[in-house]
């Protein structure tokens, strides 16, 4: 709401009812600031939030851009590692999404709440029938202007051009500032890493059930183009444009929106502490009555040398906020002058708000003062008249004054040390707490180690359980192979011996057969010889007798009846031819009996050929058990070392993280006890 909007000022009331409405606009106005210092309050705890809220949303965004060329190592065996780590990333973000909408939703709500403060500064008269007049914040005649005709409310300044125009301009700060985190948050909400990106927010989109009510009730909804105010902003000087993009942002990109939140570009701090400064020490004046008011016009030159410096410095802030748009850009091309400007900016942000605790502490020290000075002012205005007497002794009280403004110096001083003590402190317990829990991930992860090591040991264990039993069943088999060898041998060895047998018997009947044979055959060329000489006889005067020729063949060996009548059959026919088939039937049992010596000959040298054989297949066995027995006791070996390393590692990692672990217990209990010596 403008000043232009109120109607012009009515005529001045009357004495009595400027002496009412005074105290009461007063004690309006002290309200109505101090509902805007808590919904400044308001505002900065949602954006510190905010910002937090930001930040995680960016890591584990950025978490998912790298976890596809993320090398893994042993975890890389487990089954869809990668797809479970994108699906905690992904649930992580949408949590985080959801407070940073919450956290700009408190923002929202607290802007609001100043916009309202800021339209109920007047203080308005209530119409009523009797003779008490009351006053209120809601305006109920067309012709009450809320500024009793324009009188001053705290020695010069009236309502309308001092306090409202301030409180106005604080408000329209803020309403630029929280339209740039609308801007930022349509960016940081629709980060999206899945490959299939979905379409991104518009400017006409709600962020929120109800954003658009909120957004009107601070005159930042266009009713027209039906969607919010764009920020007053120079295109793209945030690498964020007014058309939707699907395009994701860079991590630089990310980088400078997380700084734009942390710098609140559209918020003058310095103004905004000394315009609540300010207004607490004009609500301190109002203690003074009439005659104070040469000690109300220096403090009101001050504060007003005061606002102008402020108005100095606001616009040079506003000539140099070009330069810094300029600056802004140059961080996307020389990202190691971010690091630097990030810290002076943590470094300035914590400067602001040690001021703002100082502030906020002045601020509740003067509203205590604020209480008691306004019971002193109802006692005062009863006993006027004791007052004009007592002005005799106003220089005392001047210098009590003096002395306790003194004193509230030093109990300042005193707390504000106590403050940073107290930061100091909370700043160590968090960096413990961080490493605390930088120490469980480490513990975590290796946990995680561990139980894929032994996963694979177990894995190993199989294979080699697996092995033995291959060797197992192949050292059986060759120990049947062995013994089916054995048994072979055993036979051919019998047989052997048989044949040996054999071939020994058929010597010995060679023997006797030879023999036999050399006297058949002595006998018979004797008998052949007397034959021939009787068959070639050419007196034959001696007739061929076959009882002599039997006579001097038995004579020479037995002759059985059978081989007699044989030989009379010879005999008879001996005349016509001569004895030729008893010599071929001699030749072929010759011949018989050498065939007979050359299969035992072969036979022998088979028997030779098998028992080679057998050795030399026994040999071969021995050496693959042989081979088989050192492989599986070099593979144990190198089984057991793994083993004890793998152990001997684990320990000393643990034995490292328990040291760690308490010197982080030890450093948490020295914090803890310094606090306490200090007080």
């Amino acid at each position: 709401m403008s000043i232009s909007q109120f109607p012009p000022p009515a005529s001045p009331s009357p004495a009595s009812s400027v002496r009412l409405w005074r105290p009461a606009a007063q004690r309006n106005l002290r309200n109505q600031w101090l509902k805007l210092s808590t919904c400044r309050k308001q505002w900065i705890a949602a954006c510190s939030v905010g910002m937090s809220h930001a930040n995680s949303l960016v890591n584990s965004y950025l978490s998912q851009t790298f976890v596809p060329l993320m090398k893994f190592g042993v975890l890389s065996d487990m089954f869809d590692i990668k797809k479970k780590a994108l699906n905690k990333l992904y649930k992580q973000q949408s949590s985080y999404r959801d407070k940073l909408l919450s956290s700009y939703k408190e923002m929202v709500a607290g802007v609001v709440e100043m916009v309202n403060v800021s339209r109920s500064m007047r203080c308005y008269m209530k119409s009523s029938s009797g003779s008490i007049i009351q006053f209120s914040c809601s305006k109920e005649d067309s012709d009450d202007a809320g500024d009793c005709g324009g009188i001053t409310v705290f020695s010069f300044w009236n309502i309308c051009w001092r306090f409202e125009k301030m409180a106005e301009e604080l408000v329209e700060m803020f309403k630029h500032e929280v339209m740039l985190k609308r801007l930022l948050m349509m960016e940081l909400v629709s980060l999206c890493a899945e490959v299939p990106q979905p379409a991104k927010l518009s400017w006409a989109d709600e962020l929120y059930q109800g954003e658009f009510d909120d957004l009107s009730k601070c005159s930042l909804y266009s009713m027209e183009v039906s969607e919010p105010i764009f920020p007053i902003l120079k295109e793209d000087n945030l690498c964020i444009t007014s058309v939707s993009r699907t395009n994701q942002p860079t991590a630089e990109m990310l980088h400078i929106y997380l700084i734009t939140w942390a710098a609140e570009v559209n918020n003058d701090t310095h103004s905004s502490s000394g315009s609540f400064s300010g207004r607490s020490s004009s609500a301190c004046s109002s203690t003074s009555d009439c005659q104070n008011n040469s000690f109300d016009a220096e403090e009101l030159l001050q504060i007003g040398s005061r606002r102008m410096e402020l108005r100095k410095e606001k616009d040079l802030l506003r000539e140099s906020q070009p330069h810094s748009i300029e600056l802004v850009r140059s961080l996307e091309l020389h990202t190691k002058s971010l690091s630097e400007t990030r810290l002076e900016d943590t470094a300035r942000i914590r400067t602001m708000e040690k001021e703002l605790l100082s502030c906020y502490k002045e601020i509740d020290y003067l509203r205590d003062q604020l209480i008691f000075r306004s019971k002193e002012v109802s006692y005062l205005n009863e006993h006027v008249h004791n007052l004009e007497c007592k002005l005799a002794e106003s220089g005392n009280l001047e210098e009590e004054v003096n002395c306790l403004r003194e004193e509230l110096c030093l109990s300042k001083s005193e707390h504000l040390l106590l403050l940073q003590e107290l930061e100091s402190k909370e700043t160590e317990l968090q960096c413990s707490s961080l490493s605390v829990e930088k120490l469980e991930e480490t513990i975590s992860s290796l946990t995680l180690e561990s139980l894929c090591e032994i996963e694979s040991m177990k894995l190993d264990i199989t294979a080699l359980e697996q092995a033995l039993g291959d060797a197992m069943k192949i050292q059986e088999e060759s120990i049947e192979e062995k013994e089916y060898l054995k048994r072979i041998i055993k036979e051919i060895q019998f047989q052997s011996q048989e044949a040996e047998e054999n071939a020994k018997s058929f010597e010995k009947q060679n023997e006797d057969l030879r023999e036999r044979i050399a006297a058949s055959e002595k006998s018979i060329k004797e008998f052949f010889q007397s034959a021939k000489a009787r068959f070639e006889s050419e007196n034959g005067q001696q007739p061929l007798n076959a009882e002599c020729f039997f006579a001097q063949l038995r004579h020479l060996f037995p002759v059985s009846s059978e081989v007699r009548d044989c030989f009379d059959a010879i005999i008879k026919r001996l005349e016509l031819s001569r004895n030729i088939t008893l010599i071929d039937k001699m030749e072929g049992m010759g011949q018989q009996i050498q065939l007979h010596e050359d299969l035992v000959k072969r036979l022998k040298e088979e028997l030779k050929q098998e028992k080679l054989k057998a050795k030399e297949e026994a040999e071969e066995l021995t050496q693959e058990m042989a081979e088989l027995r050192y492989k599986m006791t070099c593979l144990l070996d190198e089984e057991r070392k793994r083993r004890v390393c793998i152990e001997q590692a684990s320990l000393q990692r643990i034995a490292e993280l328990e040291a760690q672990i308490k010197r982080e217990t030890n450093k948490r209990s020295s914090t803890e006890i310094l606090p306490l010596s200090g007080l």
